[in-house]
């Protein structure tokens, strides 16, 4: 029972890291490429991304919890470094969801085209702070995973 727990928990961990490392290095920059050869390619990417972000968030919210939950149950104690490291990745991954992205959208949808937008226009320029600070938010993430994989792998030594 104790491997097959171990294997819930490292599966939910493989497909969180594995859809933040996905979604940046893969998916995002190859729609906004693709999506660059057409007239307004550029917008309708961002629109394809937001969605895939939106699924890949929910994902995220789906393993914190089954981690959290499964290793509480394997463990028998609540307060352990990966808890505390998942809860840390469960708050940005919220962060993200409910408080950046929703302003970015806000953003997009008020904006015909956003590649359109000169610089300095103040929507461009609070657009492209909203998506450093998620991108940032993510990296953070995928970072503290990388920490809860270490952890894990330093207690079988």
């Amino acid at each position: 029972m104790k491997k097959i727990l171990q294997f819930i928990i490292d599966s939910a961990l493989i497909l969180w890291l594995g859809g933040i490392f996905f979604f940046g290095a893969i998916m995002a920059p190859s729609v906004f490429q693709v999506m660059s050869i057409m007239d307004g390619g550029a917008t309708l990417a961002g629109f394809i991304i937001a969605q895939a972000l939106y699924g890949m968030h929910s994902m995220a919210l789906i393993c914190g919890v089954v981690i959290l939950l499964v290793s509480t149950w394997l463990h028998k104690k609540l307060f352990r470094t990966e808890h505390l490291l998942v809860l840390a990745m469960l708050a940005l991954t919220c962060f993200s969801q409910f408080n950046i992205t929703p302003k970015i959208e806000s953003i997009r949808y008020s904006v015909k085209r956003m590649d359109q937008l000169a610089a300095t226009d103040e929507r461009k320029i609070e657009f492209d702070k909203l998506h450093k600070m998620s991108t940032a938010t993510e990296g953070v993430v995928f970072l503290l995973g990388l920490a809860i994989v270490w952890v894990r792998s330093a207690k079988d030594e």
